[in-house]
């Protein structure tokens, strides 16, 4: 039986196409050289290939981004030599011009060449890169640094981003190669030394020149940042104020978002202290003998004894502080009480004892030979004493109890002799912010003097508090900038007779914690009469308040003049004078004058000062400056340097991991060109054997059937 034609023909052509794709195939094998050129040709390969080529790719771009990183850092590194070369520079002309050889003229001559110096810093730190500036971190199309001349003192600012240009190193890693200006060009420690190192301060409490102290507080040197500087200087305040001052507490402050120190009496110290911060003071300051570290014994209580000092110059008895006790003891030979003396050490000084006065009970004693170094007279009772240091006929110093005393009795106290002291410009208000002027801190006091007599010796006439006169409007500050928060209150005081003044600062203090607790921000206050001041004082006991603030003259219960209702308890308290429109005690910490900021540039500024005023110690302190800010640059320098190791590294990693997936790739889609031109070889005497088959089954026709 004949195999139909047309099935015969069908399946020859069908084969003949088979061959025909096969000799297709293997031409593009040749043709491409690759032995995957389609999904269909591999689609196990294809998927790895295409993986393969999307690594290569991206390791391309990791390649391109490595060589523009290591670019960016070579500008970097030639750029920061360049600095601390200018750095060098200026340090070697500060410590030439500091030399005490040189005159006013020829260090004012020298200005021109810190300008110079400080216009090459600026043009350096607006490098720029393929047109980028390398030290605006992601601001790279701005300039990093602006001369703000129209300031005073003319600054210069950092105008870029906070967050340095990156590339990508790697799929999930980035490397920094851009820098951000601020943390190039300043810096966030100091170095303190003797150049920069003290405060000083005076503390008043109000009482007279004679309780007025100058106190030194000395910062160990050491590199500090704001924190660290922070902590320190609210120690040594304390320390030096404990030592040598009232032992008044301090609280220091930084604030982050102003950028300023602020210091204040923390409020604990019982009544008023006037704190003067002696910032701008290059003087001989002479500090007057004066009478401190009172104390006694027996019956005695300290707050019994008034201490009066009349000839500061006599009872300067040398260079060293002296201590005097003084006994209420019994004479067995003269059979009467007399002021036993133990000189400074501790030795009972024989005296020339003289009997009591008939009238007045005075007695004289007298110390012949003490070579001037103890007193040389003392007249008194068991009531109180007048000191003789000298040989005329007035008191040097008094001292007079509130009671008389008892046998065995005594009072001590030490005579701390006139001091020169020559405040340098050694202060640490250079770096702090505190530029250029002396300010004084105090709580808010009465403005005259409270004479109210209560006449203790006969009737009394007590301060009577009623609805016309027991308010007092007060604000409350917290916060500062967007965060403030003000509160402004009215206290009432208990309505009544009050028969002290220390009674009436109690009651005041009272109704403004009660008003403080239900409707501010819950503030312990501190209210005090001052009986030598005749003044009260009213403030904050502690340091939570950013302003406090007596609203004399713009309350609701001010003056009627002023418009207020007139029931204000100021004119009671000496705020003001009786129908005075008084003005309102406005109370905030002592703040910087200017923000924290330690670098380069603020330092040549400020020499710029030195040079213009013919301060040979400010050029001084400017030597450390500069060689604190040489290191700066040095360490950006060595982290550029490592950064640029990094980007070195990984770039061979690079070029090796593409070399690899390259070859991985190869090896999966690449032909072997000798087997593939065996191959189509093969296929082609196949394809050819095919043709000369089909042809003949072609080339049947319907007469080999009939």
């Amino acid at each position: 039986m004949r195999v139909p034609t047309i099935s015969t023909y069908a399946t020859s052509t069908y084969q003949l196409g088979v061959h025909t794709e096969k000799v297709k195939d293997a031409n593009e094998v040749m043709s491409t050289q690759k032995v995957i050129n389609s999904l269909s040709d591999d689609p196990i390969g294809m998927t790895q290939v295409l993986d393969l080529s999307e690594n290569i790719k991206h390791l391309k771009q990791i390649e391109t981004n490595v060589e523009m990183g290591r670019t960016w850092l070579s500008g970097v590194e030639s750029t920061l030599g360049s600095v601390n070369d200018l750095i060098l520079e200026m340090k070697t002309s500060a410590q030439y011009l500091s030399n005490a050889s040189l005159n006013k003229t020829d260090r004012k001559d020298a200005v021109e060449n810190v300008n110079n110096m400080i216009e090459q810093l600026m043009s350096l730190g607006n490098t720029r890169v393929n047109g980028n500036f390398i030290f605006s971190g992601t601001k790279t199309d701005t300039a990093p640094l602006k001369l703000n001349s129209r300031e005073n003192p003319p600054r210069v600012s950092y105008e870029g981003s906070d967050t340095a240009f990156r590339i990508r190193s790697d799929k999930n890693a980035e490397i920094p190669v851009g820098r951000v200006g601020s943390d190039v060009f300043w810096h966030d420690r100091v170095t303190i030394n003797s150049t920069n190192n003290t405060i000083y301060f005076k503390e008043d409490p109000g009482h007279g020149p004679d309780y007025e102290r100058l106190v030194t507080a000395v910062i160990p040197d050491g590199s500090y940042d704001v924190k660290d500087l922070q902590k320190v200087m609210k120690n040594e305040l304390n320390r030096a104020s404990a030592q040598d001052g009232h032992g008044v507490t301090y609280e220091v402050k930084y604030d982050d978002e102003t950028e300023k120190f602020s210091i204040m009496e923390d409020g604990s110290f019982k009544g008023y202290m006037a704190t003067e911060f002696l910032w701008d003071t290059e003087a001989v300051i002479t500090e007057d003998a004066y009478v401190d570290k009172v104390a006694s014994g027996g019956t005695i209580h300290p707050d019994d004894i008034n201490v009066k000092v009349h000839d500061k110059d006599a009872i300067n008895l040398g260079d060293e502080p002296k201590e005097f006790r003084l006994t209420w003891a019994w004479d067995e030979v003269a059979g009467h009480n007399y002021w036993a003396l133990e000189n400074d050490q501790g030795v009972a000084l024989p005296a020339s004892i003289g009997a009591p006065d008939p009238v007045t009970g005075e007695q004289t004693f007298t110390y012949g030979s003490n070579g001037g170094t103890v007193p040389s007279k003392i007249v008194g009772t068991n009531q109180g004493i007048d000191i003789y240091f000298d040989n005329n006929d007035f008191a040097d110093m008094s001292i007079a109890f509130d009671h008389s005393v008892q046998e065995s009795d005594y009072v001590k106290f030490t005579i701390n002799p006139e001091t020169m002291t020559k405040v340098g410009n050694t202060s640490l208000g250079h770096e702090i912010g505190f530029v250029k002027e002396n300010i004084t801190s105090a709580p808010h006091v009465s403005n005259r003097l409270v004479t109210h007599d209560f006449n203790l010796s006969g009737p009394v006439t007590p301060i009577t508090i009623d609805p016309s006169n027991n308010k007092i409007d007060f604000q409350e500050v917290t916060g500062k900038g967007d965060n403030q928060v003000i509160r402004t209150l009215t206290a009432s005081v208990k309505q009544k007779d009050y028969l002290s003044h220390d009674e009436l600062a109690r009651e005041v203090e009272k109704a403004m914690e009660a008003e403080s607790l239900s409707k501010g921000s819950r503030i312990d206050y501190s209210v005090t009469w001052d009986e030598e001041m005749e003044k009260f004082t009213i403030k904050e006991n502690g340091t939570r308040l950013d302003g406090f603030n007596l609203l004399w003259e713009s309350g609701e219960n001010a003056p009627v003049e002023a418009g207020g209702t007139g029931q204000s308890i100021g004119t009671i308290l000496g705020f003001g004078a009786p129908g005075e429109i008084k003005e309102d005690d406005i109370k905030s910490p002592m703040t910087a004058s200017r923000t924290v900021e330690w670098g380069i540039f603020n330092t040549l500024m400020d020499m710029k000062n030195y040079l213009e005023e013919d301060d040979v110690e400010g050029l001084q302190r400017t030597i450390d400056r500069l060689e604190t800010s040489y290191r700066h640059i040095g360490s950006v320098m060595s982290d550029n340097g490592m950064k640029y190791k990094r980007l070195e590294i990984r770039d061979v990693i690079t070029t090796e991991m593409g070399l690899n997936l390259t070859e991985r790739r190869s090896s999966i889609e690449d032909a072997d060109i000798v087997e593939a031109i065996m191959n189509l070889q093969s296929i082609q005497s196949a394809y050819e054997a095919a043709l000369g088959s089909t042809s003949k089954i072609i080339k049947t026709s319907l007469m080999d059937y009939m």
